[in-house]
């Protein structure tokens, strides 16, 4: 009965563990003592771990990569620390988190000389935690260079094209203003640049440090074959957070592989799984553009993005923002959380395609409901 009852738990929560990892923000210590709560002994972590990652490889070729792997062992190991910690789960959670962020922010200064940049060293000292905590040395190295190399310029923009996991990195650094996540992904958009992952973070001095992973519309590093193609995106993002008028007016038509399954869209409202944000996970048909949508309407709803989670799941995005009301915290307004439910479901549904109607969907949409279920 009790291994009936193991299997069970897993297959129940057998997304639990990839959800968190990929869609939550791990520097914030209630996302990890949440999910300790759920999976509740270090037996049921372990197996939820080879279990999620099987399950992920399951799906198909490129799928797999080691950037969710880096995610589930972080996940895996700030479980483990809230475990130990006992009734003090969250502050052992903390302690971790304060630790890794301390680990990487050393790699980085051990990397390069005190006298190599008082940019770069500026740069050290103003970038939170959740930051740090968010990549793995080799992405703050490349960072850290791009940096020291671009010390004098206040807006700039750099790409690393990474076949291997099938995305180019593209960071960006300029001035936060209000609009500013609008912008570039306009750019990206207009660019035709598809994106699967984003990361964006204000350090204490008031910039913008954001980092996107970025593909072709075939699913490829975008322009790791054509560096011309990747210099005018890198040099439209630059354009587009100086603010200049001409690139932001740019609209490139959304763009979406055929339609092969009608998907319905959703927007899930939480006040209860951050600390001191209102996280909004939105899904639906993915295209180019769409992130550009989103952001735009949460600029509208004067929504402050601090952490955004993007993803592609075959045809579906499942991305998740967690955001600040404007005058910082939580949304607590109904009202407010209403219409930006609306709007952002709205734009969701925008230039959503008819799917096919196969005689196979027709038949099952007459059967009637088994009476077992």
């Amino acid at each position: 009965k009790e291994e009936i009852d193991l299997t069970a738990w897993l297959v129940r929560h057998h997304l639990a563990m990839s959800d968190t990892a990929q869609k939550r923000d791990l520097s914030d210590p209630r996302t990890v003592t949440d999910f300790a709560e759920l999976v509740r002994t270090p037996e049921k972590l372990r197996l939820l771990l080879v279990l999620t990652i099987a399950d992920i490889r399951a799906v198909g070729e490129g799928v797999w990569n080691s950037w969710k792997a880096q995610l589930l062992r972080d996940l895996f190991r700030l479980t483990e620390a809230a475990f130990r910690g006992g009734r003090a789960a969250e502050a052992a959670v903390q302690s971790r988190l304060k630790e890794r962020a301390m680990e990487g922010r050393a790699a980085v200064e051990a990397a390069f000389p005190p006298a190599s940049s008082g940019a770069l060293q500026a740069w050290l000292q103003a970038m939170e935690d959740a930051y740090w905590l968010a990549f793995d040395t080799r992405a703050h190295l490349w960072h850290a260079q791009e940096l020291n190399a671009r010390q004098d310029e206040k807006i700039f923009a750099a790409a690393l094209p990474d076949p291997a996991r099938g995305v180019t990195d593209v960071l960006v650094r300029a001035p936060d203003r209000e609009g500013l996540f609008v912008a570039i992904t306009g750019a990206l958009a207009a660019e035709g640049a598809s994106v699967v992952d984003a990361r964006i973070y204000t350090s204490k001095a008031g910039e913008a440090f954001d980092v996107f992973s970025v593909q072709d519309l075939r699913g490829h590093a975008l322009g790791a074959d054509d560096p011309h193609r990747l210099n005018r995106l890198l040099r439209s993002i630059e354009l587009a957070a100086a603010g200049d008028a001409q690139t932001l007016a740019r609209e490139a038509p959304p763009l979406r592989k055929p339609s092969a399954f009608a998907i319905e869209p959703f927007v899930v409202v939480d006040n209860s799984a951050a600390t001191d944000c209102t996280v909004l996970e939105v899904s639906g048909r993915d295209r180019t553009g769409l992130l550009r949508d989103l952001a735009r309407v949460l600029a509208n709803n004067q929504c402050v993005v601090s952490s955004a989670h993007v993803e592609s799941v075959g045809e579906r995005a499942v991305d998740a923002f967690y955001v600040h009301g404007p005058e910082g915290g939580k949304i607590e307004d109904l009202e407010a959380l209403a219409r930006i439910k609306k709007e952002l479901a709205e734009a969701l549904r925008a230039h959503e395609p008819t799917a096919p109607m196969t005689p196979a969907r027709r038949l099952l949409a007459r059967a009637p409901a088994s009476a077992a279920r």
